[in-house]
């Protein structure tokens, strides 16, 4: 009687696919632990604010599973996969507007729709690996499936602390100090923003339609982040173009 494969050759691309998404939540839970450290020091989080983090991933750990075979009983596996699969890559890319706005919230919302994805993946991927052949070999093959996990859980610290941090760590008084080049202080800031108004009205503008220093100053305090001027009005609101 010969042996049976662990992975037999009509499935091999479907198993070898399939694999990839083990590892795939694997490395979504070890950049989230990095990722922790991370805003609590990029958005000056307190350590409360910084653990909902952990809180919005695994949360979203509880709420998927029965969704998640609701969907695998109506339509399946594979349907159930690359929900997940859109969930997890409609989560990642909330970090592209999350990064430039530099908001805390859409960074968490983010994390909740990744782990969601992640959750459904893991649902159906681990059954949907147990019945890709002989029932007798779906042990070892859950199992050789479940290493590539183990791969990610090893190289996920790695490759997260190299594309994450910088390797250099700034207190926060140190960052305060810093001048970094090409960055406009309030008055060249004001000439910049007059200039751009005077070519908008096309005229001479009277001094009381002028942006100050003053103005600008202020709008650095009001807003969240000094990359968010456009969004105090209110120390601007006198500018009328």
């Amino acid at each position: 009687m010969s042996k049976l494969p662990v992975v037999e050759k009509r499935y091999l691309v479907a198993f070898s696919l399939t694999a990839t998404l083990f590892f795939a939540w694997g490395l979504a839970s070890q950049f989230n632990d990095l990722l922790l450290h991370h805003f609590q020091k990029a958005l000056d989080l307190t350590r409360t604010r910084a653990s909902l983090t952990q809180f919005a991933f695994y949360i979203a750990y509880f709420c998927a599973p029965l969704p998640a075979a609701m969907i695998i009983r109506r339509q399946g596996y594979k349907k159930c996969m690359v929900i997940g699969l859109g969930m997890y890559a409609v989560g990642a890319f909330l970090f592209v507007p999350a990064a430039h706005l530099r908001v805390y919230g859409i960074f968490l919302a983010a994390l909740y729709i990744i782990a969601f994805g992640a959750a459904f993946l893991e649902t159906s991927a681990n059954p949907y690996i147990a019945i890709m052949g002989d029932p007798a070999t779906s042990s070892p093959r859950l199992n050789f499936a479940q290493a590539f996990n183990g791969v990610a859980t090893v190289l996920g610290p790695l490759v997260g602390g190299y594309v994450i941090f910088s390797g250099v760590e700034y207190t926060p008084a140190q960052l305060a100090a810093m001048t970094p080049q090409g960055k406009l202080n309030d008055d060249e800031l004001a000439a910049v923003l007059n200039h751009v108004l005077h070519e908008f009205n096309g005229k001479d503008m009277e001094p009381a339609d002028t942006v100050a220093a003053s103005d600008i100053a202020t709008a650095r305090r009001t807003a969240r982040t000094p990359f968010e001027l456009h969004k105090t009005k209110a120390a601007l609101e006198r500018i009328k173009p």
